[in-house]
C-alpha cells in the first residue's frame, strides 16, 4: 500500500520517479508511463492528478468502483454516480 500519492508533475520531472510506500520502502514508477501520462495532460490536470490513481472494486458489484483521485476520474473513461466521503464512486461498465 502507498502512502502517499504524488503529483504527475512532479513525477515527470524525476529521473527515477517514485513515491514511499506507508512501511517507507520505495515505490518506483515506470518513467515512460508516467511521461505519457504528462503528455496526454493539460498543465492543470499535470498538477491535480496524482498517481497512482487506485479503483476499489467490490466482489459484490465489479461494476461499480471507488477511484481514489477525483482529478483522475475525467481521463479515467468511467462514469461518475454520486459523491461520497472516502473516494469518487464510479461506474466502470
Amino acid at each position: 500500500m502507498l502512502g502517499r500519492a504524488r503529483a504527475v508533475s512532479d513525477l515527470a520531472i524525476e529521473e527515477g520517479p517514485a513515491t514511499a510506500t506507508r512501511g517507507g520502502a520505495a515505490h518506483a514508477f515506470d518513467r515512460d508511463v508516467v511521461r505519457r501520462i504528462h503528455e496526454a495532460l493539460s498543465p492543470l490536470e499535470r498538477r491535480r492528478v496524482r498517481l497512482p490513481v487506485t479503483f476499489y472494486v467490490e466482489h459484490e458489484l465489479p461494476e461499480d468502483a471507488y477511484v481514489s483521485d477525483e482529478a483522475a476520474l475525467p481521463r479515467t473513461g468511467a462514469r461518475h454516480r454520486r459523491a461520497a466521503p472516502d473516494g469518487v464512486p464510479v461506474r466502470l461498465a
